[in-house]
């Protein structure tokens, strides 16, 4: 298994696309699931020929930007 550090552009792509969907009036309780299945959504798209890279892949993509989503959240907050 091999990760390439470009894939870590997708982490802000995938925050600020959940935070615009909260935003909306998507419930926040969602957005960790939404984030892990969008990040598998990617995993699949950009890696294509090797199932198990392209789950693992997904899914720290997902899970990163969920910690990021937090971590700016708890930052912010007063």
């Amino acid at each position: 298994m091999e990760l390439q550090p470009e894939f870590a552009v997708f982490v802000p792509i995938l925050v600020a696309m959940l935070g615009i969907l909260k935003g909306t009036g998507f419930p926040a309780r969602y957005i960790p699931v939404l984030s892990v299945l969008s990040g598998l959504a990617i995993g699949f798209s950009v890696i294509s020929n090797d199932v198990t890279n392209s789950l693992i892949t997904g899914f720290l993509i997902g899970l990163s930007a969920i910690g990021a989503h937090s971590g700016i959240k708890n930052t912010l907050k007063k």
